[in-house]
């Protein structure tokens, strides 16, 4: 190879890394976000059908249904906006 073609094969090679790097974090980022949408559609999904004691109704594969109650879990009514969470006492200085 003459000295001319090596210098710009050296060149070239390290922004090529680069570049193959920054694709290959590009492409990761990507599965990590689609995993994270994923979840947070079960996490909607679930606050859609949870009752607003916590409970969830299950069928069997037998037909039979089951009520379920997720202690810590609550959805269905949500707070209406003249309303104020408990805890959220403002602290502002």
């Amino acid at each position: 190879m003459s000295e001319e073609l090596k210098s710009v094969t050296m060149k070239l090679s390290p922004r090529a890394n680069r570049n193959a790097m920054k694709i290959q974090q590009d492409m990761d980022l990507d599965t990590k976000a689609s995993a994270v949408a994923q979840s947070l559609e079960v996490v909607a999904t679930l606050s859609d059908i949870v009752g607003s004691d916590g409970s969830l109704v299950v069928e069997q594969p037998d037909g039979t249904k089951v009520r379920v109650v997720i202690p810590g879990l609550s959805g269905g009514s949500k707070p209406k906006k003249h309303e104020q969470p408990k805890n959220s006492e403002s602290t502002h200085v």
